[in-house]
């Protein structure tokens, strides 16, 4: 007759379901982090603002890539052209401040997407923690 114990197979089991939920944000985690170097690298970097915004943020299970600029939107979709609601619009290029009246379109320079496409060509990263735990 053979018998076999379940306690030890029952309770190996009860590690890896306790430690799933973490394993996944790590991992998760992980991959947001290669995501946000990769935005880093392609991110146009006039002033380094837009750049040193890109950030990993993490609430519990949820992992989020943001880029907090206030203006990340229109780098990474472009703009349509801008017309004066006053007198003039005033900027400064190359240490000149310029009035015009209107600008012209922006032409969009995502940095976000391609970041978003590699983080789903490295989800390997997500299979390696979850991998670590079942070890």
């Amino acid at each position: 007759m053979i018998q076999v114990d379940a306690k030890d197979a029952i309770a190996d089991l009860d590690r890896i379901i306790g430690g799933l939920d973490d394993a996944v944000a790590d991992g998760l985690e992980d991959l947001a982090k290669l995501g946000a170097m990769e935005a880093k690298r392609l991110v146009p970097k006039k002033s380094g603002a837009l750049q040193k915004s890109i950030d990993v943020e993490r609430a519990g299970p949820k992992v989020s890539l943001v880029a907090g600029a206030e203006y990340a939107h229109w780098v990474e979709h472009g703009r349509g052209p801008v017309v004066a609601k006053g007198k003039a619009l005033r900027f400064v290029v190359n240490g000149e401040t310029i009035f015009r009246k209107r600008v012209g379109p922006a032409a969009a320079r995502p940095f976000m997407a391609p970041a978003g496409e590699f983080m789903e060509k490295a989800t390997s990263v997500v299979v390696r923690a979850l991998n670590r735990l079942v070890r």
